[in-house]
């Protein structure tokens, strides 16, 4: 369980990152 969250969480950090990155770039 705990193992699931650990890397449900650490997914939606690099999605957050990308989009983060992607919003940089384009403004």
């Amino acid at each position: 369980m705990d193992l699931v969250l650990c890397t449900h969480r650490w997914e939606l950090s690099i999605s957050v990152l990308t989009v983060g990155s992607n919003v940089g770039a384009n403004f």
